[in-house]
């Protein structure tokens, strides 16, 4: 009876597919795939006409983000210039559709209060903002699609950028090399920069949060998904460990994704005091905004404190000995 490989039989089996390191996959051929994969995602998405505007432009847009937290894993393997440049396309490329979900937020915003404090609220409760939020949001989105040609534009960018990356070298053997590309190493010590920058970052934006400083959130937010991207893409180190926790990430950063919305919808009703003309209901609708950003605070610092309890060092020492596990039964 033959014996079966230790790896096959007792690790999690993990293709080379999705938005992952496969479980035997070279971390170059694995970047390379994963990125030009993701720009397919986006690109098919836009291309797609019958799908649905704010459904496409929110794929397309996470596609990106999901992009530029590879670049970001490995700038100290690419190099700060060819990082820079093909961070400046894509964040360029991003604020090409950003008219296109203008006025979204504050409008999930006020769908996900109603929701949370139904219990206390009539099914009407703010229904005119809403209809007034909606149809803002319906400006906008016309207004960017009127100014300029924004898909065709960000079509074009997405498909030069994927023939970049696609053209970037997954080993010594290719003839990338005369573009001044080079191959990524594979070895953990190509990521291991990129992690405990990300990390570290995250980490000090916590801190400042649980300091009271407001206008960290919005940055803080932005570590935390870089973060779970990141993790998403090692997770093979040890996917119920890592996978988990850059499943905590995504939870984080949905809360503090709705906290935005909510300080977004306050500050867009203070600014136009036509959106809500009731004083009731004025009173009412801040009293559940104050209240909710309270509440989802409160939950974000404990999900912080969970995820950034550790220093950053200590955290990719942790994840380097996961990766160089995943050898042991080779």
């Amino acid at each position: 009876m033959l014996a079966l490989d230790p790896r096959t039989r007792y690790l999690p089996d993990v293709p080379a597919s999705g938005y992952v390191v496969g479980g035997d996959e070279p971390l170059a051929a694995a970047l390379h795939r994963l990125t030009t994969e993701q720009f397919s995602i986006a690109i098919d998405a836009l291309s797609d006409p019958a799908a649905d505007l704010g459904i496409a432009t929110s794929a397309t847009l996470k596609a990106m983000d999901r992009i530029a937290a590879v670049l970001r894993l490995v700038r100290s393997s690419i190099g700060d210039e060819a990082y820079r440049t093909e961070l400046r396309i894509l964040d360029e490329t991003s604020e090409l559709l950003g008219g296109l979900l203008e006025g979204q937020p504050e409008l999930r915003a006020l769908d996900q209060l109603r929701a949370r404090y139904k219990s206390v609220l009539q099914p009407s409760a703010m229904a005119p903002l809403r209809s007034q939020l909606l149809h803002r949001h319906q400006l906008y989105r016309l207004r960017a699609l009127s100014e300029g040609e924004a898909m065709q534009q960000t079509l074009h960018r997405l498909r030069r950028a994927r023939a970049r990356f696609a053209a970037w070298p997954v080993d010594d053997r290719t003839d990338a090399r005369m573009y001044g590309r080079e191959p990524v190493e594979d070895s953990f010590d190509a990521l291991t920069t990129g992690l405990q920058q990300t990390y570290r970052r995250g980490r000090r934006q916590w801190k400042r949060i649980r300091g009271d400083e407001t206008e960290a959130m919005g940055k803080w937010r932005s570590q935390v998904r870089h973060l779970g991207h990141q993790l998403e893409i090692v997770s093979t180190a040890w996917p119920e460990v890592v996978g988990a926790t850059a499943s905590a990430c995504r939870q984080l950063e949905l809360v503090l994704a709705e906290e935005h919305g909510l300080a977004r919808l306050a500050t867009v009703t203070s600014g136009d005091r036509s959106l809500v003309m009731d004083d009731v209901e004025r009173s009412l609708l801040d009293g559940l905004v104050a209240h909710g950003r309270t509440e989802l605070r409160s939950v974000a610092d404990v999900l912080g404190h969970r995820l950034y309890i550790e220093p950053a060092g200590q955290f990719v020492q942790r994840l380097r000995a996961y990766w160089s596990a995943r050898d042991l039964l080779h």
